[in-house]
């Protein structure tokens, strides 16, 4: 939070009209229960995938125990069963923490953008076409009368999950990549190692920049389904680690937002 004499901010604050709403632990209570819920879903969805997996596995010993098949061919119809059984849950895992995560962002988004609405913060900056989302938060926090600004470290992971958001939503969960290393001189690219093989991620500065490839790699949420493709996989643990950063965010900003107004 920038250094600023407190009882002036709160006088024109107070002028502005801005003192109606005052950020309070009853809304931080709130906001966190709904927080809790998500982490609830996660656990309830995790439970349902490996429920499916178990069932699958219990189906397959069935199978195999009706048709009285050899060694020989039951090994070859377990080593098939998991082979489909790891397919089909790893695509189901998928298609649920993916979601979550565009989930969870339209939700941080969605909450930072009413905070400011309800302290009227809306009335009192000047935003350009390009104030969208959570860049028009912090223009607002900002530039109005709290004159507030996020912490650095959160707002680049806030800005490097909103583009993973935009990438799934934009382009699926399939990155471009090579085999090869690309020309530097005409195509960006960053190396991605996968049980010894190298891949090279064809960098889209708009899109999937150097930066945002490089969370990815370190929250570990690629993966190589295939010999031409890398695969945004998020994990259940990476979508632990949002429900975590999202109240360890909102609880600082409610703190310093209560003792500014």
């Amino acid at each position: 939070m920038a250094p600023c004499d407190t009882s002036s901010r709160r006088a024109l604050l107070s002028m502005t009209g801005l003192m109606k709403f005052k950020p309070s632990n009853i809304h931080y209570i709130l906001l966190n229960a709904e927080l809790e819920q998500m982490s609830d879903y996660l656990s309830f969805a995790n439970e349902s995938i490996e429920n499916y997996r178990s069932a699958f596995e219990k189906l397959v010993d069935e199978q195999v125990s009706q048709q009285e098949l050899s060694d020989k061919e039951a090994f070859y119809h377990y080593d098939s069963a998991d082979q489909e059984i790891m397919q089909t849950s790893s695509s189901f895992a998928n298609l649920i923490f993916t979601s979550f995560v565009m989930v969870w962002y339209s939700f941080v988004e969605q909450k930072l953008l009413e905070l400011c609405d309800r302290m009227g913060l809306d009335d009192k900056v000047e935003l350009v076409r390009e104030d969208k989302g959570i860049k028009k938060v912090k223009k607002l926090l900002s530039k109005g009368a709290m004159k507030y600004s996020i912490d650095q470290s959160s707002w680049t992971k806030l800005e490097l999950i909103s583009g993973l958001r935009n990438l799934l939503v934009h382009q699926g969960n399939c990155i471009p990549c090579s085999l090869k290393r690309p020309n530097r001189n005409q195509v960006k690219s960053v190396r991605y190692t996968d049980d010894d093989n190298d891949f090279f991620i064809l960098v889209n500065e708009k899109l999937l920049p150097s930066n945002l490839c490089s969370y990815m790699q370190k929250n570990k949420i690629l993966g190589v389904p295939g010999p031409k493709f890398i695969e945004i996989q998020p994990s259940l643990e990476y979508c632990q680690q949002l429900i975590v950063f999202g109240q360890e965010f909102f609880e600082k900003l409610f703190k310093d937002l209560k003792q500014i107004s």
